[in-house]
């Protein structure tokens, strides 16, 4: 794999998600208004959730509708890469504003007497980067399968199904549902002795799983391109 065409496509997709004035500003003003949080409620306040959907709707979808996939797609590109670059671009952006965020939070706390240990910060930093990392990967396969923003408006919208409809489904459908959506590892559930492998395992698998489908429905999409 060739890292320098990797590398353009992340660098890219970062300007094209942070530099917008607007939109820019928007994740900045989010990431101060948690640090502010964290000082009133006296404990670290995660916002990769709120950030992972904002940085990371519409990173395919967008590029869908405004024509740009296409003519991206005229050049010699492998599409796993072009997939894998979307990932790892919207996973590392949001990875660094939401460890930036918790370490203002734990700094605000310690000048309030209020210190948080740092092994819980690290944990919190770690669970974070691999909650953007998981649900990354699944909107980014939805995301190859609709326009503009619609990713995030369908995992909003199957995230609240098992809330909806409890009733009807049992509790071990309703985690697995959650899980699929929401993949993610806490470091004590995960990492204390004995290592949790079916975790580390059920995360990688939905992520893996999520990126082979989204180059699958990219390299369909690049067909139906070429037929038209």
């Amino acid at each position: 794999m060739s890292f320098a065409v990797l590398r353009a496509l992340i660098v890219a997709t970062w300007r094209e998600r942070l530099l917008r004035p607007l939109f820019g500003g928007l994740c900045l003003v989010f990431c101060f208004s948690e640090i502010s949080a964290a000082r009133l409620t006296h404990e670290l306040q995660d916002p990769v959730l709120i950030l992972t959907l904002l940085i990371g709707a519409g990173s395919v979808g967008k590029d869908v509708s405004s024509g740009v996939l296409p003519l991206l797609f005229t050049r010699p590109l492998v599409r796993s890469r072009y997939v894998l670059a979307k990932w790892l671009a919207v996973g590392s952006a949001v990875t660094v504003l939401t460890a930036l965020t918790l370490l203002g939070e734990a700094l605000v706390l310690a000048r309030a007497d209020l210190g948080v240990p740092r092994a819980e910060v690290t944990a919190a930093i770690f669970q974070s980067a691999s909650t953007v990392f998981g649900i990354s990967s699944v909107l980014v396969f939805f995301s190859v399968l609709l326009s503009s923003f619609a990713d995030a408006l369908l995992w909003i919208g199957l995230s609240v199904v098992p809330q909806i409809g409890h009733r009807f489904v049992g509790q071990r459908i309703a985690e697995e549902w959650q899980a699929f959506l929401y993949p993610s590892l806490e470091w004590s559930a995960t990492f204390d002795h004995p290592v949790a492998w079916f975790r580390v395992f059920s995360y990688f698998s939905t992520v893996t799983l999520c990126l082979c489908l989204a180059v699958l429905a990219v390299n369909r999409k690049e067909l139906s391109y070429a037929s038209g």
